[in-house]
């Protein structure tokens, strides 16, 4: 394991170290690496003392000793932390160091060789074996030497310390099992059960977010928000009218025609031919003119209520893109509260999705996604394309949204400006890319001078910096 700690000693100033140990190490282990790795020899003790490592988390001041027995890989420390050797004195057992502490539960032993045994358990943690060190001892032949670890905090652990037989519950082997008041669990050919003393609650959430310089944090499948937008089709625009011409020519045949039957049979009734031509043509001419009107009427009906459809879908739509928009692409703010409370935004962004190593640059207007079709029809009205048209600026755009884009895309992004102002933007950028990807899939490093060392001291901090497959992770900072 690898964790970056800042030293405390006195009389010297603080120093960032890092650590790098086998899990199986302990923290008195580390502690005493500590003390004879010291240049300035700062930390005393003797060969009998007890040393251990007190700890805080950088928003804390308060730094709380761990059992020196700990193993290193399941001690809640991380990086980042506030850490101080501590001389505990001479060697005592867990249990004597935590005699005058409150009970908090007590463990059962209800089956086996070891049945009718009860231990008290204190705040801390305790070895149970059947070596007589172990400050649980059961004897049972099939229970290792030092066979698995309690641990009392705000929820009550048992851990399995490589054991022959290991943690047995509900028939399966776990590592370690988060104990349940009253739930039976197995250790060789025991059957034990823990029952809490008093108001103890142990349904709370724990507090430790990282174990062993680790994060306790597995990220889970986020769907990635996404408005792709649509093309409207643009309203059913009536068509240039054709100018209707009355027949003349069709008008006079039949006139010539009927005059020259009655010139030569000299019957009166073809003269009714000459008088119902003329009425037959001016009514067919008039009902056309009509149903022209009318289709023109019943176009413009259908356009005006096209046209106030799209624009209700663009009212309703507008909001709607802004807000998902917004959620593609994060505010800073959001990010680190996220990153703060290991919120499911962390970390979430992964090769495969749309916007990874995307970068939300500022908020600002943007085209929209939402568009209106264009159609090649030369014959529509001019009025009516300068609506659509006008529809069509009016939606063009959307305001408040953010500004995006992609390394993947633009290979770098520059800022320019102030020192002041630029390192404000440099850490916002910084925290979207480290907020939102994991460390093994987006590894950082700072080249710069000196003058822009303490702007970006802090980055040394980011797992990204110390990742394995950062192939600078022993300079992260040059």
């Amino acid at each position: 394991m690898r964790v970056k700690l800042t030293l405390h000693r006195e009389g010297t100033a603080p120093t960032d170290v890092v650590v790098t140990a086998d899990s199986t190490a302990t923290v008195e282990d580390v502690a005493n690496q500590i003390k004879d790795a010291d240049p300035d020899r700062t930390i005393w003790a003797d060969d009998e003392d007890v040393l251990t490592l007190a700890v805080a988390p950088p928003t804390e001041e308060h730094r709380v000793p761990m059992a020196p027995d700990t193993l290193i890989g399941e001690a809640p420390i991380g990086s980042g932390f506030n850490a101080q050797v501590v001389n505990l004195g001479r060697r005592t057992s867990s249990a004597e160091m935590n005699q005058g502490a409150e009970v908090i539960a007590t463990l059962h032993v209800t089956a086996g060789p070891a049945k009718g045994h009860e231990f008290q358990l204190r705040s801390g943690h305790a070895t149970i074996g059947r070596d007589p060190s172990s400050d649980v001892v059961i004897p049972d032949p099939l229970v290792s030497k030092r066979h698995a670890r309690i641990e009392v905090g705000t929820h009550i652990e048992v851990v399995d310390l490589n054991s022959s037989n290991g943690v047995v519950v509900d028939r399966g082997r776990v590592q370690r099992l988060t104990v349940v008041p009253g739930q039976p669990f197995t250790l060789g050919d025991s059957e034990l059960v823990v029952q809490v003393v008093g108001d103890f609650n142990s349904s709370g959430k724990d507090p430790v977010l990282e174990r062993g310089g680790a994060l306790m944090f597995n990220r889970s499948p986020v769907v990635e928000p996404r408005y792709p937008g649509e093309e409207f089709k643009e309203p059913r625009m009536p068509t240039e009218r054709i100018k209707n011409v009355f027949p003349w020519p069709m008008l006079v045949a039949p006139i010539l025609m009927a005059g020259a039957l009655y010139a030569m049979t000299g019957r009166i009734r073809s003269l009714l031919i000459m008088a119902a031509t003329p009425m037959m043509m001016f009514g067919n001419f008039i009902t056309q003119r009509q149903r022209m009107g009318q289709q023109f009427k019943k176009d413009d009906a259908i356009f005006e209520k096209q046209y106030e459809e799209l624009e209700e879908k663009f009212y309703k739509q507008t909001p709607q893109e802004r807000k998902v928009r917004n959620r593609e692409a994060p505010a800073v703010a959001t990010v680190f509260d996220q990153a703060m409370r290991l919120g499911p935004m962390l970390w979430s962004r992964r090769p495969e999705h749309w916007n990874f190593l995307g970068l939300r640059l500022g908020v600002g207007d943007d085209d929209s996604r939402n568009t209106i079709g264009e159609s090649d029809n030369p014959e529509v009205l001019p009025e009516y394309v300068e609506r659509v048209d006008h529809l069509r600026d009016r939606f063009r755009t959307i305001s408040d949204v953010p500004i995006f884009e992609s390394l993947q895309t633009v290979g770098s992004v520059g800022i320019a400006g102030p020192k002041a102002m630029t390192s404000d933007v440099l850490r916002g950028l910084a925290v979207q890319l480290l907020g939102m990807h994991a460390p093994n899939e987006v590894v950082t490093v700072a080249l710069t001078d000196p003058d822009w060392t303490e702007e970006l001291d802090w980055l040394k901090w980011m797992p990204h910096t110390s990742s394995e497959r950062n192939p600078l992770k022993d300079l992260p900072l040059a």
